[in-house]
């Protein structure tokens, strides 16, 4: 109730009485000063609007008081370390330490330690030092079996160090001669005679690699497709006519693939059976993330090369007329090399590393590629296939090629992917239809502009500044490649992986002519999100309780010299130095509790949500790019 205060020996009713008819329609009230007036409170008033600002504020708080817990924690380590082991004094090594304990936590939250000054006026800052790696050295291995006999053996013994597979590369040395009327290998004269496209790797017909006696790839006999799949699709113009040359590659710019620049060019280096030189980068999966292959892993890589119909193109020149044999020409390998890059990390990271390794094992993500080849005979207007059984790849890159050319015929190259009349294909995945609207190509009047509208979409240089060099003269010819993206999203996101789908994948294709005679061949690449463990690397589920064990450790080497120097102090009756010290040794023991509880909540966290984990499906988030941490993300 409010109480106004009213006299009436000197104040009227007069004052008090409403005159009018007041304010119409508005819920208004008004008293005298200093009363309240208007229209009441509306809304959730002030306290709501404090309540919203904290629980905004809460995590924000609790992240950064464990960073800045954390740090403190890291600081005084460093600080007792400083006074017991260099003689430093307590209050030089405090201000020191704790001053860069500030920065460090200055930068991790992000917030730049110069307001103002720009980059150009710190002087006094130099760039982070990298104390992971103590040496790296790059090794020369040589095949185990002579270069007579095939398949070529590679064997990396295992050791102490660390394998860049990512900066691993397979030198090799090839020479072109043919054999005379007696059968005697002879040197080349004026011969049309050239290798295929990026022969520095298509020359592999197969490739097997085995981590500790476990198979991790086989390319299935169709490398050099893999292979020419993702140089010629995902590579620019710049890259092709620059480092790519030292792998053989030469752009072919002319109306077939037996003639032009780039077949004249890879001619002129094997010209007078001349040994040709090439290097290049081993394109297995897991060779292509950048994580380091753990150490005391022993790596088996098989390599089995083409034949020579295969990699050997002839165009008979006019002087050698129809009528004459064509000569048998042999297709050289004179050396082959492979240079693997070994790190050896620091013993600190060494050992923190393999004491991982005991709890949970280290992780790969590698983009999986699955190949295939399928017969399409000849009369054929249809086909349909069932590609995949199991897991629904992400991305499908399909190509058709004549029989004959597949077989290998050394007047044709095997990668020519033609149209044969193409009028529709399609994949269907677990009874969805990729594209949805189904293509109506006319290839002999040039309306093709959705597949190659769809490649350069799906391999990721549509609406880009960058090219493949593959113009659409070009695909309707000799680079008719069909590339179908099935991710959720419909993008392919290279950082991050995709929801697991199980299913049937099946290829459908409509002909508007019957195959031609010879029949076809139907090469298919599909790509898939996965995880590879090596064996050695597998967890001893070892109990949990070795965290705690480990916290102990650490609690009982830095506790000691603080209880110390504090009972130091006391007798010098130094008071800043006590203050400093005890409140040092209660932050240790609220940060010691807290990691103990913070443990004890992690394992039942664990063991709750294990019960509810799909284990096919993989981490929705990215997959880290630094070559020791991401090994052991979760």
């Amino acid at each position: 109730m409010v109480h106004i205060v009213f006299d009436p020996s000197f104040i009227g009713y007069d004052e008090y009485m409403q005159y009018g008819n007041g304010i119409e329609s508005e819920d208004y009230f008004q008293g005298s000063s200093p009363f309240q007036r208007g229209y009441g409170q509306r809304g959730a008033g002030v306290g709501d609007v404090f309540r919203g600002l904290w629980r905004f504020f809460l995590p924000i708080l609790r992240r950064v008081g464990t960073t800045v817990g954390s740090e403190a924690l890291s600081t005084g380590q460093r600080v007792l370390e400083r006074v017991g082991n260099e003689g430093v004094p307590f209050k030089e090594a405090f201000v020191s330490e704790g001053t860069k304990g500030i920065d460090t936590v200055l930068e991790k939250g992000g917030l730049p330690k110069q307001f103002g000054s720009g980059r150009r006026k710190n002087f006094f800052r130099i760039p982070p030092t990298n104390v992971s790696v103590s040496s790296s050295k790059v090794f020369e291995l040589l095949p185990s079996n002579p270069l007579t006999d095939t398949p070529y053996h590679f064997k990396l013994h295992s050791s102490q160090n660390f394998i860049d597979l990512s900066k691993c590369y397979l030198q090799s040395e090839f020479r072109i001669r043919k054999e005379n009327e007696h059968g005697q290998l002879v040197n080349l004269t004026a011969d049309e005679v050239a290798p295929i496209q990026m022969i520095g790797q298509t020359f592999i017909r197969n490739i097997k690699m085995s981590i500790n006696g476990r198979e991790v790839f086989n390319s299935n006999s169709l490398m050099a497709y893999k292979t020419y799949f993702s140089h010629e699709l995902s590579y620019s113009n710049t890259a092709k006519d620059s480092h790519l040359n030292a792998a053989g590659y030469y752009r072919d710019t002319g109306a077939t693939l037996e003639t032009g620049d780039g077949y004249n060019a890879r001619r002129n280096l094997f010209a007078g059976s001349r040994t040709a030189q090439f290097i290049a980068k081993i394109d297995a999966d897991l060779f292509n993330q950048p994580l380091y292959l753990i150490n005391f892993c022993e790596l088996d890589i098989e390599i089995l090369p083409n034949d020579n119909e295969f990699v050997l193109i002839n165009t008979p020149t006019v002087a050698q007329g129809a009528a004459a044999a064509a000569p048998r020409y042999r297709f050289e390998v004179v050396s082959l090399k492979m240079y693997v890059k070994k790190v050896s990390l620091m013993d600190g990271l060494a050992l923190d590393i393999a004491r991982k390794l005991e709890v949970k094992p280290a992780r790969y993500a590698v983009r999986k590629t699955l190949m295939k080849s399928m017969f399409i005979s000849h009369g054929r207007f249809e086909f349909t296939a069932n590609l995949f059984m199991d897991q629904i790849p992400r991305r499908i890159t399909m190509g058709l090629v004549a029989n004959s050319d597949y077989i290998g015929a050394v007047s044709r190259n095997p990668f020519n992917f033609q149209q044969f009349n193409v009028r529709d294909i399609s994949i269907i995945a677990n009874g969805r239809s990729f594209p949805q609207a189904p293509y109506d190509l006319d290839y002999p009047n040039l309306k093709y502009i959705r597949p190659f509208n769809d490649m350069n979409e799906a391999v990721g240089f549509a609406n880009s500044l960058e090219s493949n060099g593959i113009n659409y003269e070009q695909f309707g010819r000799t680079h008719c490649i069909y590339v179908f993206n099935l991710t959720s999203s419909g993008d392919d996101q290279a950082a991050l992986f995709d929801l697991i789908k199980n299913g049937t994948t099946a290829v459908s294709i409509k002909f508007n002519q019957a195959v031609p005679a010879g029949g076809i061949m139907l090469v298919v690449m599909g790509e898939c999100d996965s995880l590879l463990i090596p064996a050695s690397t597998t967890a001893t589920h070892a109990p949990l309780p070795k965290q705690e064990k480990l916290i102990d450790e650490q609690v009982s080497s830095i506790l000691p010299p603080l209880i110390q120097l504090c009972k130091d102090s006391s007798k010098e009756n130094n008071f800043f130095q006590q203050i400093i010290c005890w409140a040092l040794l209660a932050l240790y023991l609220m940060l010691i509790v807290s990691l103990v509880l913070h443990q004890l909540c992690s394992v039942f966290w664990l063991k709750r949500n294990g019960q509810h984990t799909n284990h096919q499906n993989i981490e929705r988030k990215p997959t880290d790019l630094t070559n020791i941490s991401g090994m052991f993300r979760q």
